[in-house]
């Protein structure tokens, strides 16, 4: 039983997992975004419900040493004063505090755990490595602690540097070494051939060797695309029997036997019995033909099959002109463009 890979898919285009810009923006507004305004809307409203008024007052009033406001803070609106005890400015923010907790639990913990947080669960998005494996909690920490860059000047540097980078990575991406694809990519390396990262408009780096198949790298390109020419088939000579088959050809089922019409076998003849030298009165023209049972090679349904090779090894396909290989990981057959000296998906 000989290893039969799956069928040719169709071609399709390769494209760039990490290209999901737009939905890693919604993740962010969910996970970020929607903590932080939840956690002062619910701080202020503590902190102004048990807070008192004072109407008409002169512009910067919280600063006059003319208006004292001992163990009290203090915040002006227009011409109104609002005064509230130290105690109670200090629960408002505690409590505004564990409300916006909420979002690096979400980034370092549940991301560390399963690859993603909430938003990125919503909008389909997993924290990856560059296998395609879920990174696990250490990268996932240090990714998240270098958020505090990224988020620079209202999140822009984080947003410049993912957008502007190919594959699309912030800061903390680029230190953990890790990669934000669709959910659909997971468990297949972002870049499969280091040819592909070379040739491509990305600066992938080097992918790691993947649990389930061959090293990526054993997919390089072939020096030449150049196809194998057949080898001729082997035929005797015109003139007199070959003493052994060719080495590439099946043995035949009858040994080797030239019997002319009659005579005594010479001295050297390859068999002491069947065999006669011609009469000196009739010798055989330069052009007569092969005796009949003379050893011929065995008809083409006889040949050996060829040897079976190694369908993940880059191999010449006639019928597409170009080398193509099984890719093990992705589950699909390459092939590669010499135009563009990239390998694609079939």
């Amino acid at each position: 039983m000989t290893y039969a890979p799956a069928p040719y898919a169709a071609p399709v285009q390769m494209t760039d997992p990490t290209n999901v810009m737009g939905r890693r923006i919604g993740a962010y507004f969910i996970d970020v975004v929607v903590p932080t305004v939840i956690a002062l809307i619910v701080g202020f409203s503590i902190w102004f419900t048990s807070a008192t008024q004072t109407l008409n007052q002169p512009t910067n009033s919280c600063n006059s040493v003319a208006f004292p406001h001992p163990g009290q803070s203090c915040f002006q609106s227009g011409s109104t004063v609002y005064l509230a005890p130290n105690s109670v400015t200090g629960r408002a923010f505690l409590i505004g505090f564990l409300i916006w907790s909420l979002a690096p639990l979400n980034a370092i913990v549940l991301q560390g755990i399963t690859g993603a947080t909430v938003g990125k669960y919503i909008f389909g998005l997993r924290v990856v490595r560059g296998d395609g494996s879920i990174a696990g909690f250490g990268w996932v920490l240090l990714r998240s602690f270098l958020f505090i860059v990224d988020n620079m000047c209202f999140a822009i540097v984080g947003l410049v540097s993912s957008s502007v980078t190919h594959p699309h990575r912030r800061v903390g991406d680029m230190a953990a070494g890790t990669y934000v694809v669709g959910k659909q990519s997971v468990g297949r390396p972002v870049v499969p051939y280091p040819a592909y990262a070379a040739a491509a408009p990305y600066g992938y780096a080097q992918p790691q060797p993947s649990a389930y198949g061959p090293p990526p790298g054993s997919y390089a390109p072939p020096p030449t695309a150049v196809a194998p020419t057949a080898t001729a088939p082997w035929t005797p000579p015109p003139n007199g029997a070959p003493t052994s088959a060719p080495a590439d050809a099946a043995p035949s089922s009858t040994p080797w036997v030239d019997t002319p019409p009659s005579g005594t076998a010479p001295a050297d003849s390859p068999t002491t019995a069947g065999w006669a030298a011609p009469e000196p009165t009739q010798p055989v023209p330069a052009s007569a033909p092969a005796p009949a049972d003379q050893w011929r090679p065995p008809p083409a349904a006889y040949a050996p099959p060829p040897p079976v090779q190694d369908p993940t090894e880059p191999h010449w396909d006639a019928s597409r002109n170009a080398w193509i290989a099984w890719e093990p990981t992705r589950g699909q057959w390459m092939h590669f463009d010499a135009t563009t000296n990239e390998w694609r998906v079939m």
